[in-house]
């Protein structure tokens, strides 16, 4: 036999009547609201909770995302969402306007404490004062609650007081004691037992009765302490307000800061989970995860948009909640495992605000600040009263909103509406918008997006909830704009919806403009070549005619001066003076003689090779160093790169000085060239067993200033190793042009 329920008495006449997607059943009257049945909470007049306008309803609708919908009579259209979040405040009965801190006792009461004289518990549904005022001031305040595992109760003050409270006894620490950390922002029972006190002075530890006092004269970062944390090492973390994160081991504190990583010095919360990961929540830098000594911070693309993280907890099902300044989120720790670990390219988070039941988003963060009962309940205090949710009655909306591109705008002008497939923009149009939306009534101001477009932004954009994304000057070609949302549950819509853009190239973005523009420079570029190298055969023309008019012209003529001068001193009648003079004559002529045939083969562009280069190196030395034993070792560099006539010229020269000194200065009987190209550097290195000098005392003698200002000009390092006695040994080294 079917079960039989109840009927309320309506006092009025039923309109209409529906059932949602969780199975409860609900009833529309025309002047005394509405009636909701549930297998859980049976009948209930939910008119206040709901926040119907009027009691005049005409009709019910229940939409495939749970919301029910409501016509009335004079009151417009309404949608009743059930509220998620609870709260609990001075209507219920709760003696305090803001909760900073909750905690749960053995006995499973949960105990409140918000800035007045005395804490609160809530105790099988009722709500009362928890024991008498420990505090003497009445200026004071109960502002932590703690449970510690052995069944005791520490209760923190805003004057710097720490009581113990066991089987209705109270034990007081105060100053006498050696509580020096001031007015209380967290407490924690470590795994050896000890509570430890954070304070806007620094930092308490009571174990066993003693009462040890830490600050930054003791290596804090900091002595604003407002959070703290413990591992399964038994590392002890500490938050600071000004001085970043702390971990004190084996008697000693490490700071972390912004230096090493930490997003923001001003630490609010501090959660270690179950893989001894340290989970910081910032005032400026949103959520940090601290790991095998490195941070990730997760206000980056794809991560979590907050802010201000406070404090965090996780539930039996491995969602984190946390307050911050977009309500209080849950997120997956799985989820932002895989996020920092580069598995997956965006968080999926649910913002919890006002309109899921919170009277405010604001939570007051005295450590502890957030509780999990052992219900499964999560426990919040606010700045107006007490949150708390069951985390496992929430239902996922696995429903994912459809996608619409509402319109596009080309220069703030709408070109296209809904259900236009292409967009063409003309050369001369700068910039596209496109505007679009995601329907959903469950919590449309959640909806979030995601765009792209293929072919010029190479991966997603998140959008957050902006409901427009717009371009600048997009380069001319195919695209197609693509948009998905997601619901205030995180579930995507994979599909979303696209539109084609066309942007059309200008003339001069064309491709017959464009292969006009290469035509014209390649055939610039080959007449430019073409002159170029009939310049260059011109120059060579004239370089080679140059070379053989020196050569026929001077240099017949200073062979017949060397001639005629030999000749006239065998004339026996000359005077002696003019022997003299005919020998000078005889000598400058050959110089000049020899000066030209160098200047002759400089010129000459049929010389202009490494090979030839060292060729007239070798004449040069074997005439010059006759006499001497000489080795001269060039095998690897024969190659017919050509150089620059300057290059030559500065080389050679640069040998001939070098062959100079050895033959004025040395006094040497042996001589050693060596001549090798490795890559792009050339290396010349003469060697002789001669007398040797100090290089440290030498100034303008050796023709070493002659040298230093040819390396100079050749852009190369000239390096002189010799002393008295061991001969000398002189190494250019120059970068082949």
């Amino acid at each position: 036999m079917p079960a039989v329920w109840p009927c309320p008495d309506f006092k009025s006449r039923l309109v209409d009547s529906r059932e949602d997607l969780a199975g409860n059943l609900w009833l529309a009257t025309y002047s005394n609201g509405l009636f909701r049945f549930s297998r859980t909470a049976g009948w209930t007049h939910p008119d206040v909770e709901s926040g119907l306008t009027t009691r005049s309803l005409r009709s019910l609708f229940c939409d495939r995302e749970g919301n029910v919908w409501a016509g009335t009579d004079g009151g417009g259209l309404l949608r009743l969402k059930p509220r998620l979040w609870k709260m609990i405040t001075r209507r219920e009965g709760l003696g305090i306007d803001a909760v900073h801190s909750v905690c749960q006792d053995p006995q499973g009461r949960i105990w409140f404490g918000g800035g007045t004289s005395r804490p609160y518990w809530l105790n099988d549904g009722a709500l009362s004062v928890a024991i008498p005022s420990p505090l003497s001031d009445p200026i004071d305040g109960v502002w932590a609650v703690l449970a510690a595992r052995g069944g005791a109760i520490w209760i923190g003050t805003y004057g710097g007081q720490a009581f113990r409270y066991q089987d209705g006894a109270l034990t007081a620490y105060g100053a006498a004691e050696g509580m020096r950390a001031g007015s209380v922002r967290a407490l924690l029972e470590d795994r050896r037992g000890a509570i430890w006190v954070g304070g806007v002075r620094g930092l308490d530890r009571i174990d066993r009765g003693e009462v040890t006092h830490f600050s930054r004269r003791d290596g804090l970062s900091s002595d604003r302490v407002q959070a703290l944390a413990e591992d399964s090492q038994s590392h002890l973390y500490i938050g600071t307000a000004d001085g970043g994160l702390n971990r004190f081991q084996d008697g000693r504190f490490t700071a972390y800061t912004s230096k090493q990583g930490l997003p923001d010095d001003v630490v609010t919360a501090l959660y270690v989970d179950g893989g001894d990961a340290l989970w910081i929540g910032t005032h400026g830098g949103g959520l940090s995860r601290f790991q095998a000594g490195r941070f990730f911070n997760y206000r980056v693309k794809g991560g979590l948009p907050a802010r201000s993280v406070g404090p965090l907890l996780e539930d039996d099902d491995g969602h984190f909640w946390m307050a911050s300044d977009l309500g209080i989120i849950r997120v997956s720790r799985q989820e932002l495992a895989e996020f920092a670990g580069g598995r997956r390219r965006s968080v999926n988070y649910v913002a919890f605000d006002r309109s899921d039941g919170l009277a405010t988003v604001e939570v007051s963060g005295i450590q502890p600040a957030c509780l999990k009962a052992r219900d499964g309940t999560l426990w919040f205090g606010t700045a107006k009263g007490a949150a708390f949710v069951e985390p496992r009655a929430l239902r996922v909306h696995t429903l994912p909103p459809p996608v619409i591109v509402e319109d596009v705008r080309v220069d703030d002008e709408v070109v296209a509406a809904r259900g236009s497939d292409v967009v063409t923009l003309q050369p001369n149009q700068r910039r596209v918008e496109f505007r679009f939306t995601g329907l959903s009534f469950a919590a449309p101001t959640r909806v979030r997006f995601r765009y792209r477009m293929e072919g010029f932004d190479p991966d997603w954009v998140e959008g957050g909830n902006v409901r427009s994304a717009s371009y600048t000057r997009l380069p001319p070609g195919t695209y197609r704009f693509r948009v998905t949302a997601c619901n205030n549950d995180g579930v995507w819509n994979e599909v979303g919806a696209s539109l084609g853009v066309v942007v059309i190239p200008a003339f001069h973005q064309t491709w017959w403009f464009l292969l006009l523009v290469l035509a014209a420079v390649a055939g610039l570029s080959s007449a430019l070549f073409h002159v170029r190298v009939s310049r260059l055969k011109q120059l060579a023309r004239l370089r080679a005619r140059i070379a053989g008019d020196l050569h026929d012209e001077i240099g017949s003529n200073l062979g017949s001066i060397i001639l005629l001068s030999e000749l006239t001193q065998q004339v026996e009648a000359l005077p002696p003076d003019a022997h003299v003079s005919f020998q000078e004559i005889n000598a400058t002529a050959q110089r000049s003689a020899g000066a030209m045939r160098d200047i002759v083969w400089f010129l000459n562009p049929d010389f202009d090779t490494l090979a030839d280069m060292v060729v007239r190196m070798r004449e040069f030395a074997r005439t010059l160093l006759a006499g001497l034993e000489c080795e001269f070792v060039a095998s690897d560099c024969l190659s017919a790169q050509r150089l620059p006539l300057e290059f030559r010229r500065n080389v050679f020269f640069t040998f001939k000085e070098m062959l100079h000194n050895v033959v004025k200065h040395a006094a040497a009987t042996q001589v050693g060239i060596h001549l090798e190209v490795i890559g792009h550097r050339l290396t010349l290195r003469v060697r002789d067993d001669g007398r040797g000098f100090d290089p440290a005392a030498a100034t303008s003698g050796h023709g070493l200033r002659s040298l230093h200002r040819r390396v100079v000009d050749l852009g190369g390092e000239l390096v002189v190793e010799s002393a008295p006695g061991k001969g000398t040994t002189v190494t250019l080294t120059v970068t082949l042009p």
